[in-house]
């Protein structure tokens, strides 16, 4: 991925204006958080967005954008302003997150396209869609959060160079 211009960072994500109150147990009751690390992740302007506006992203990580790509590269998904990255140190645990307030806060890419990537000598040049999450798209997410699949679909669309059917699915 870092030599077609989108390395995956080494960290986890979370956003302190844009997230979910998740559900936890500690085995006797039931509790409810609000978890900066489940985030309503914005999906930006793009052909392969259709109609989807946000998703949902569980314990993401972020994508950079290598500045000799950044004219066929565009971030699909994204925090809000109120972003912020963990490097080292995890604390995940909804009972014992880290100060957030003392972090510098910014938007962060959680998904990118990537137009023009080189193929076989004599081959059309390719796509990608690159997400910085592996479980936006189990079975127990994309239950509570169809908007997931739709987006994912119209990746897939997108990839086969068929832009037509991106805004028919999501509708």
């Amino acid at each position: 991925l870092a030599a077609g211009g989108v390395p995956l960072q080494k960290d986890v994500v979370a956003d302190l204006a844009s997230h979910e109150t998740v559900r936890f147990s500690d085995g006797q009751a039931q509790y409810f958080f609000p978890y900066p690390y489940w985030i309503r992740a914005l999906v930006g302007k793009h052909v392969l967005a259709g109609n989807v506006q946000q998703i949902m992203m569980g314990w993401p990580g972020s994508i950079s954008i290598a500045e000799s790509a950044k004219d066929r590269v565009f971030p699909v998904v994204t925090t809000s302003e109120n972003g912020v990255h963990l490097t080292s140190n995890f604390q995940l645990n909804p009972n014992a997150l880290p100060d957030f307030a003392s972090m510098e806060t910014g938007v962060y890419t959680l998904a990118a396209s990537v137009q023009d990537v080189p193929a076989d000598e004599g081959q059309p040049l390719g796509r990608w869609v690159v997400f910085a999450n592996d479980n936006m798209l189990n079975d127990d997410v994309v239950s509570q959060y169809p908007q997931n699949m739709a987006l994912a679909l119209n990746a897939l669309d997108w990839l086969t160079q068929n832009d037509a059917l991106v805004g028919v699915r999501s509708k």
